[in-house]
């Protein structure tokens, strides 16, 4: 018998990795909860899952633990080729302009406001170590198609990653 394949899913908010996990053991998929990046961590080297869904954001203050957890993976060998997919609100969209068109007094129809907002459009896994981003809250469809184009990658690219 063929052994699914597991995903953790880290996120300290509840029903998101509820909807999620819904979602994905539909797909035929395992999963793993964890809520915060402590907990994540462990389960990570003890349950092995062949991906990873982790949010950056953790905690009151929104702060960055998941990135800091990413760093710790990739330097750690038991498990720096573990894939994973990071799931943010945070790359949703960026502010073109350093002064915001509706706020600088410029007049409507001077161009400044259909950039006003442009959708994240740099691929940002080309330069942090991680596999994908998925922005949050992930519609199902795409939630799946991302997991399993990296499942099909079986391990990092970020594997054995150094920090200099």
């Amino acid at each position: 018998m063929k052994k699914k394949k597991t995903v953790l899913l880290a996120d300290d908010d509840i029903d998101l990795i509820e909807t999620m996990k819904i979602v994905l053991e539909a797909e035929g998929l395992a999963t793993i909860n964890a809520y915060d990046t402590a907990a994540a961590f462990a389960r990570l080297k003890t349950e092995k899952p062949d991906l990873m869904v982790l949010d950056v954001m953790f905690g009151s203050g929104g702060k960055t633990n998941g990135l800091e957890l990413v760093s710790k993976i990739r330097r750690d060998a038991a498990v720096s080729g573990t894939l994973i997919l990071m799931i943010t609100s945070v790359s949703l969209k960026l502010p073109v302009f350093d002064i915001l068109p509706k706020k600088d007094g410029m007049p409507a129809g001077r161009g400044k406001e259909n950039a006003y907002y442009k959708p994240f459009a740099h691929d940002a896994s080309a330069y942090l170590p991680v596999d994908g981003f998925i922005n949050k809250p992930a519609q199902p469809e795409e939630l799946v198609a991302k997991v399993r184009a990296l499942l099909e990658k079986r391990t990092s690219k970020w594997a054995g990653w150094k920090i200099k």
